[in-house]
């Protein structure tokens, strides 16, 4: 007993009595327009921006786990990839230009009253060991670190031996800007 296709419109066999597709490609291209990618395109023009208004009303009620699953997503190679390419792009390289020019401009406007003899022996007195996370990491990779960030002291701000601090090049990033 042949039958037609419901996809191409060919005639096939039936090898059971509800085989309504002459092939297994046939059946998957149905239903996957009738199912897949054109039904949501269907459903997105009868409400548009729905999913998006979903999305945001989610993100504003859970904000702990939108924040988790973001640093989870920036841990992965994926996640490195995408803030690699933004840096890439123009828009992400200006942004970068205008940090890195503002953070020039503070760093010209302070003033640091100790001289390169102190922060060296600041340093030999660690033994190259950071004082915040005690470990060794070596007189040579041990950092300056602003107690007083250079973001939020005052313009004209004039920093001492005690405004300073050495740290590992870690310890110093994750600080980044707090007291």
């Amino acid at each position: 007993m042949s039958s037609i296709c419901r996809e191409c419109g060919g005639r096939f066999v039936k090898t059971v009595w509800n085989k309504k597709f002459c092939s297994k490609k046939c059946k998957q291209k149905y239903f996957n327009i009738k199912y897949g990618k054109i039904y949501h395109q269907r459903y997105e023009n009868k409400y548009p921006g729905i999913h998006k208004k979903i999305k945001r009303r989610y993100i504003k009620t859970h904000p702990e786990r939108r924040k988790k699953s973001l640093t989870e997503y920036n841990r992965t190679v994926k996640g490195f990839k995408t803030r690699l390419r933004y840096r890439k792009s123009p828009k992400g390289n200006l942004t970068q230009r205008k940090q890195t020019m503002k953070r020039k401009s503070r760093l010209r406007l302070l003033k640091h009253s100790f001289t390169p003899i102190e922060w060296e022996r600041m340093k030999r007195n660690t033994k190259g060991i950071c004082p915040s996370c005690n470990r060794y990491v070596g007189i040579d990779k041990i950092t300056i670190d602003h107690i007083t960030p250079i973001s939020k002291a005052p313009l004209g701000f004039e920093y001492s031996i005690n405004d300073i601090q050495p740290m590992c090049k870690p310890c110093n990033t994750r600080k980044f800007n707090r007291i």
